[in-house]
Protein backbone atom coordinates (compact mmCIF):
# COMPACT_ATOMS: atom_id res chain seq x y z
CA UNK A 1 0.00 0.00 0.00
CA UNK A 2 1.60 3.33 -1.26
CA UNK A 3 2.25 6.01 1.64
CA UNK A 4 -0.28 9.30 1.58
CA UNK A 5 0.77 12.17 0.10
CA UNK A 6 2.41 14.50 2.27
CA UNK A 7 5.65 16.01 3.74
CA UNK A 8 8.36 13.26 3.77
CA UNK A 9 9.81 12.29 6.90
CA UNK A 10 12.98 14.07 6.30
CA UNK A 11 11.31 17.47 5.47
CA UNK A 12 9.47 16.94 9.15
CA UNK A 13 13.17 16.41 10.41
CA UNK A 14 14.69 19.31 8.99
CA UNK A 15 12.22 21.71 10.06
CA UNK A 16 12.18 20.68 13.31
CA UNK A 17 15.66 20.86 13.36
CA UNK A 18 15.24 24.64 12.17
CA UNK A 19 12.67 25.47 15.05
CA UNK A 20 15.28 24.04 17.99
CA UNK A 21 18.38 25.52 16.15
CA UNK A 22 16.04 28.97 16.13
CA UNK A 23 14.77 28.65 19.53
CA UNK A 24 18.29 27.10 20.83
CA UNK A 25 19.92 30.75 19.28
CA UNK A 26 17.45 32.83 21.17
CA UNK A 27 17.42 31.08 24.64
CA UNK A 28 21.57 31.42 24.32
CA UNK A 29 21.31 35.07 23.00
CA UNK A 30 19.17 36.02 26.04
CA UNK A 31 20.59 34.60 28.91
CA UNK A 32 24.07 35.34 27.61
CA UNK A 33 23.07 38.63 27.40
CA UNK A 34 21.56 38.52 31.14
CA UNK A 35 24.45 37.59 32.70
CA UNK A 36 26.67 40.19 30.96
CA UNK A 37 24.31 42.92 32.21
CA UNK A 38 23.27 41.30 35.70
CA UNK A 39 26.12 39.00 36.17
CA UNK A 40 28.47 41.59 38.62
CA UNK A 41 25.54 42.81 40.36
CA UNK A 42 24.13 39.69 41.46
CA UNK A 43 27.12 38.50 43.10
CA UNK A 44 29.15 41.88 44.57
CA UNK A 45 27.53 41.15 47.75
CA UNK A 46 28.14 37.55 48.20
CA UNK A 47 31.03 35.97 50.31
CA UNK A 48 33.92 34.72 47.68
CA UNK A 49 32.95 30.58 47.82
CA UNK A 50 29.59 31.43 47.15
CA UNK A 51 30.59 33.50 44.05
CA UNK A 52 32.75 30.45 42.93
CA UNK A 53 29.42 28.10 42.89
CA UNK A 54 27.57 30.83 41.15
CA UNK A 55 29.68 31.22 38.49
CA UNK A 56 30.85 27.59 38.25
CA UNK A 57 26.94 26.75 37.64
CA UNK A 58 25.88 29.61 35.53
CA UNK A 59 29.51 29.22 33.12
CA UNK A 60 28.43 25.90 33.26
CA UNK A 61 25.05 26.41 32.21
CA UNK A 62 26.49 28.53 29.56
CA UNK A 63 28.68 26.09 28.51
CA UNK A 64 26.44 23.12 27.69
CA UNK A 65 23.90 25.48 26.07
CA UNK A 66 26.50 26.28 23.44
CA UNK A 67 27.43 22.30 23.35
CA UNK A 68 23.49 21.73 22.87
CA UNK A 69 23.27 24.34 20.11
CA UNK A 70 26.29 22.73 18.32
CA UNK A 71 24.88 19.24 18.51
CA UNK A 72 21.36 20.94 16.72
CA UNK A 73 23.92 22.72 14.37
CA UNK A 74 25.25 19.97 13.36
CA UNK A 75 22.21 17.95 12.80
CA UNK A 76 21.00 20.89 11.00
CA UNK A 77 23.36 21.33 8.52
CA UNK A 78 24.41 17.99 8.91
CA UNK A 79 28.13 16.50 8.75
CA UNK A 80 30.59 16.09 6.42
CA UNK A 81 30.09 12.68 4.30
CA UNK A 82 32.87 10.83 3.02
CA UNK A 83 31.03 8.77 0.28
CA UNK A 84 30.63 11.13 -2.65
CA UNK A 85 29.29 9.43 -5.70
CA UNK A 86 26.25 6.81 -5.86
CA UNK A 87 28.52 3.86 -6.33
CA UNK A 88 30.20 4.59 -2.91
CA UNK A 89 26.61 4.87 -0.99
CA UNK A 90 24.90 2.06 -2.51
CA UNK A 91 28.26 -0.59 -1.75
CA UNK A 92 28.04 1.03 1.62
CA UNK A 93 24.30 1.26 2.30
CA UNK A 94 22.78 -1.03 -0.43
CA UNK A 95 20.56 1.86 -1.67
CA UNK A 96 19.93 5.06 -1.35
CA UNK A 97 16.80 5.22 0.61
CA UNK A 98 19.21 3.41 3.04
CA UNK A 99 21.63 6.16 2.97
CA UNK A 100 19.14 9.08 3.65
CA UNK A 101 18.24 6.81 6.15
CA UNK A 102 21.13 6.35 8.01
CA UNK A 103 21.97 10.41 7.91
CA UNK A 104 18.01 10.81 9.12
CA UNK A 105 19.17 8.72 12.30
CA UNK A 106 22.18 10.38 12.75
CA UNK A 107 20.51 14.30 12.45
CA UNK A 108 17.48 12.76 14.93
CA UNK A 109 20.38 11.42 17.32
CA UNK A 110 22.39 14.58 17.58
CA UNK A 111 19.01 17.06 17.86
CA UNK A 112 18.54 14.13 21.25
CA UNK A 113 21.81 14.94 22.04
CA UNK A 114 21.41 19.20 21.53
CA UNK A 115 18.09 18.57 23.98
CA UNK A 116 19.73 16.72 26.66
CA UNK A 117 22.19 19.50 26.76
CA UNK A 118 19.83 22.36 27.09
CA UNK A 119 17.75 20.26 29.50
CA UNK A 120 21.34 20.27 31.22
CA UNK A 121 21.79 23.84 30.79
CA UNK A 122 18.35 25.18 32.22
CA UNK A 123 18.86 22.74 35.32
CA UNK A 124 22.35 24.23 35.32
CA UNK A 125 21.48 28.20 35.02
CA UNK A 126 18.21 27.90 37.90
CA UNK A 127 20.76 26.49 40.26
CA UNK A 128 22.66 29.08 39.75
CA UNK A 129 20.26 31.96 39.73
CA UNK A 130 19.11 29.93 42.55
CA UNK A 131 22.53 30.02 44.94
CA UNK A 132 22.78 33.80 44.01
CA UNK A 133 19.38 34.56 45.60
CA UNK A 134 19.25 32.49 48.81
CA UNK A 135 23.45 33.11 49.17
CA UNK A 136 24.28 34.62 52.74
CA UNK A 137 25.59 38.68 52.19
CA UNK A 138 29.09 39.05 52.24
CA UNK A 139 30.20 40.39 55.80
CA UNK A 140 31.06 44.03 55.74
CA UNK A 141 34.63 45.54 55.06
CA UNK A 142 34.56 48.61 56.87
CA UNK A 143 36.28 48.92 60.59
CA UNK A 144 34.73 49.23 63.58
CA UNK A 145 32.60 52.41 64.60
CA UNK A 146 34.25 54.20 67.49
CA UNK A 147 32.81 53.62 71.04
CA UNK A 148 31.98 49.94 69.89
CA UNK A 149 33.42 47.37 72.12
CA UNK A 150 35.86 46.00 68.91
CA UNK A 151 37.30 49.75 69.00
CA UNK A 152 40.91 48.96 68.90
CA UNK A 153 43.72 51.85 70.45
CA UNK A 154 44.96 52.32 66.55
CA UNK A 155 40.85 52.93 65.41
CA UNK A 156 40.84 55.78 68.52
CA UNK A 157 43.70 57.51 67.10
CA UNK A 158 42.20 58.20 63.86
CA UNK A 159 38.85 58.04 65.18
CA UNK A 160 40.66 61.34 67.47
CA UNK A 161 42.55 62.73 64.41
CA UNK A 162 39.08 62.80 62.52
CA UNK A 163 37.34 65.29 65.20
CA UNK A 164 40.53 67.50 65.24
CA UNK A 165 40.38 68.05 61.66
CA UNK A 166 36.66 68.43 61.98
CA UNK A 167 37.44 71.47 64.42
CA UNK A 168 39.72 73.36 62.16
CA UNK A 169 37.39 72.95 59.44
CA UNK A 170 34.78 74.97 60.94
CA UNK A 171 37.43 77.72 60.98
CA UNK A 172 38.83 77.66 57.79
CA UNK A 173 36.82 79.96 54.97
CA UNK A 174 35.44 78.80 51.67
CA UNK A 175 37.53 80.65 48.50
CA UNK A 176 34.35 80.51 46.52
CA UNK A 177 32.22 81.91 49.47
CA UNK A 178 31.48 85.91 48.12
CA UNK A 179 31.08 86.74 51.89
CA UNK A 180 34.73 85.93 53.19
CA UNK A 181 36.71 88.10 53.95
CA UNK A 182 39.67 89.12 51.30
Amino acid sequence: MPLPPGPSVAAEGTSQRRVWRNGLTAFLTLVTTGVIIKGRDTTAGVPTAWRVVITVLIGGGLALAVAGLWQVLAAQAGTRYRLSTRQDIRRTYGAVEAYEVAVADEAADKLGAGRRLVVAALISLLAGGGVSWWAPAAPPNHPPISGSPATTPSSAASCARLAAAAVHESDATDPGDPEAPI
